[in-house]
């Protein structure tokens, strides 16, 4: 279990908050498997670059595979070393329909999911944190960690989608929060959560 404490003494002034997440898999010998569930990573944009780093990071000591809906290439560097698997539907665009959409992803991350033996699962959005969450409420599904990564505010989703998120997130999962005031807010709803700020540079390396 991460001591949050110690943690704030080590890394006062660290900027990358993949780091602090990558933390919380410290003391885990036995994993083996790490999927990192993502829309894509070939934009510019700062949920693609903490995707990309995280990944980086974790893969010098367990396997990693980062699962997008696109076949796009990483646009930030990526490590020869992780593995990205496309679920092959593209990403949301003006020709298909939200709710198809989101319906498609969990279908084919289910199907690609199914026989494998996760050992940990970080969703990095809305769509994947849910996806995750209800696939982890399954009996034959049970990762040992899973995180769902929120790289917006409490407040920025609509009150409907606030609900859902509430509801499907108690599937067992630690929420990593932007700010201790979204910390709270969720801890107040009986979800489990920590802070870790988002402040990582946007320089492509």
């Amino acid at each position: 279990m991460v001591d949050w404490a110690r943690l704030s003494q080590l890394l006062p002034a660290t900027p990358l908050r993949v780091v602090s997440i990558s933390l919380l898999f410290y003391g885990i010998n036995s994993v083996k498997d790490v999927y990192i569930v993502a829309e894509g990573v070939g934009l510019p944009a700062g949920t693609e670059r903490a995707t990309i780093n995280l990944a980086n990071m974790l893969v010098e000591t367990y396997r990693v595979t980062i699962v997008v809906a696109d076949e796009a290439v990483p646009y930030y560097s990526l490590s020869e070393k992780v593995n990205v698997h496309s679920l092959g539907i593209g990403r949301l665009d003006g020709a298909t329909r939200r709710h198809q959409w989101v319906k498609l992803f969990f279908i084919e991350l289910r199907r690609f999911l199914r026989d494998k033996h996760a050992y940990a699962l970080i969703g990095t959005n809305f769509v994947a944190n849910c996806s995750l969450s209800i696939l982890c409420l399954s009996l034959w599904f049970k990762p040992h960690r899973l995180l769902f990564c929120e790289h917006a505010p409490y407040l920025f989703y609509s009150p409907i989608r606030r609900l859902l998120r509430l509801f499907l997130y108690r599937g067992g999962g630690v929420v990593v929060a932007l700010t201790p005031q979204d910390a709270d807010a969720y801890k107040r709803k009986m979800l489990k959560a920590v802070c870790i700020p988002n402040s990582i540079s946007q320089i492509r390396e």
